[in-house]
């Protein structure tokens, strides 16, 4: 089974705008295509709520609220904060509004109790989180948890175990997978709900949907695929040892950090790319990793300038903790890159000439007998020889 995690901000978008408002007591309102996207605590207790219509939230606030279009590159620093602390936990990540994440924890042994300690180390008054076998289930499944709560273990991560027994409840409106005009002729046929989906005849759903009903089916039943795509942090690399427990042997770490360098050498070496930034995660337990970062101050391929900046950045840490596991980030990926030096370099001297000789008589077939000529074959005047001949004996120019 699949461990999604789906991680939103309670008030991202507010919160940031907030911090930029040079009157931070009017009510803040974020919107988008005529709805409202987010708002702070002031707008939700005079009632306005995210996904209102605009022209209600402008009647309930008046002068009193502030109102800000949504544009995406306002919030792109904020975002890139807060994921880059999610990177701790994983390899990459998938994201689509500045606010949400989906993160695959399937390779960790625990997801619910890597999920606390990643929530409870993110930023905000609250976050909207469950984790599930596929991104849709999980988005559905999502509850609001509260950081306080999170801490003395009071709220759990909600983790879906039974898709099928989720949908029950779940309108047919909201199965993601299914492309819109199939949802909304479901609807039209009567099938209102997910379970009602569920339970209709294999041949009805052939006969109006033809093959599109496998697809149908699967989600329905809680089934269908949906796997994260991450796409950040954008060109990167990472590698990752596990020791199965805290290590204070320095060897073994030692050995570790040579082994992951060397496989990252070889990745970047297959790609043709070079890094330009890398991040050391230290793992422990029940505890966020310690990450140390460093920029190069020119793109780095090789094993042994990357295995040299890890090893500067273990001295320098000087850890209080026995490590469970070393991971090694590389970003910043550009292709490598490469300068012809010689073009005849790796070609033997006879086949050079005969190369060049049925070139040359190419040319001077379509050209002229002396349209190209050797260097040896051309006439110096007898006066330049001479004038060569005297700056190479007395060094006079």
């Amino acid at each position: 089974m699949n461990f999604i995690l789906y991680v939103g901000l309670t008030r991202f978008y507010s919160s940031v705008v907030k911090a930029q408002a040079e009157d931070t007591r009017r009510a803040i309102v974020v919107h988008a295509q005529g709805r409202v996207l987010d708002c702070c605590e002031n707008a939700s207790v005079r009632g306005v709520a995210c996904g209102a219509q605009l022209s209600e939230a402008k009647a309930v606030l008046r002068e009193d609220g502030h109102f800000v279009v949504y544009q995406e590159d306002d919030y792109i620093a904020r975002r890139n904060e807060w994921l880059d602390q999610c990177l701790a936990f994983c390899d990459g990540l998938e994201t689509g509004m500045p606010h949400e994440a989906f993160i695959d924890l399937t390779p960790h042994p625990d997801p619910g109790e890597i999920a606390a300690i990643l929530l409870r180390s993110l930023p905000g008054p609250g976050v909207t989180a469950a984790i599930g076998p596929a991104k849709w289930i999980a988005r559905l499944a999502a509850q609001p948890l509260d950081h306080r709560a999170l801490a003395i273990g009071v709220d759990t991560v909600p983790c879906v175990t039974d898709a099928k027994r989720l949908l029950k409840s779940v309108p047919t409106a909201l199965l993601s997978p299914l492309p819109l005009e199939h949802r909304a002729r479901l609807e039209f046929l009567g099938y209102r709900w997910a379970r009602e989906v569920a339970q209709a005849p294999h041949s009805a759903l052939l006969e109006q949907f033809g093959r599109g009903a496998f697809l149908i089916v699967e989600t329905a039943n809680g089934r269908a695929l949906d796997p994260p795509s991450p796409n950040y942090p954008q060109s990167a690399v990472s590698e990752r040892v596990l020791f199965g427990g805290p290590v204070n042997d320095s060897l073994l770490v030692e050995a570790a950090v040579d082994e992951i360098t060397a496989s990252l050498a070889i990745e970047l070496c297959t790609r043709d790319m070079t890094a330009s930034a890398v991040t050391v995660y230290f793992e422990r337990e029940s505890a966020v990793p310690l990450s140390l970062e460093r920029n190069f101050a020119k793109p780095v391929a090789a094993a042994t300038p990357l295995r040299v900046a890890v090893k500067s950045l273990w001295s320098k840490a000087h850890l209080s903790f026995a490590p469970t596991g070393i991971r090694v980030l590389l970003r910043g990926l550009k292709r490598a890159p490469r300068g012809q030096k010689s073009l005849l370099g790796m070609i033997g001297q006879a086949e050079k000439e005969r190369s060049c000789d049925a070139s040359v008589r190419t040319l001077q077939c379509a050209f002229g007998e002396r349209s190209v000529m050797r260097a040896v074959d051309l006439a110096v005047p007898r006066r330049e020889l001479v004038l060569r001949a005297w700056r190479r004996a007395t060094g006079w120019h």
